[in-house]
């Protein structure tokens, strides 16, 4: 799986979408993923798309941080509690 992506239109990390040899990316279907803006004619950086994907961000298995909501952000570490911001 590439690095998640979302497409849109406007203020996204420009990128140039190529055949072979670019980095890979997958279109993130849950929203979750680094804005990019796709150009033709200009400079951004070469990318291959690939079949797609669930996108990053969000809690699951393994993640070390979770989001709970827009004001608190709490960090796991083995499943254990480090550091929680917000109230």
């Amino acid at each position: 799986m590439g690095m998640p992506v979302v497409t849109v239109a406007a203020g996204g990390m420009p990128v140039v979408e190529v055949a072979t040899g670019g980095m890979p990316v997958d279109e993130a279907t849950n929203g979750y993923g680094i804005p990019v803006t796709k150009v033709v004619g200009k400079p951004g950086m070469p990318v291959k798309y690939g079949a797609g994907g669930g996108g990053g961000g969000g809690t699951h298995a393994g993640s070390d941080l979770e989001l709970r909501d827009s004001t608190s952000l709490l960090l796991l570490r083995d499943g254990v509690s480090t550091l929680q911001l917000g109230h």
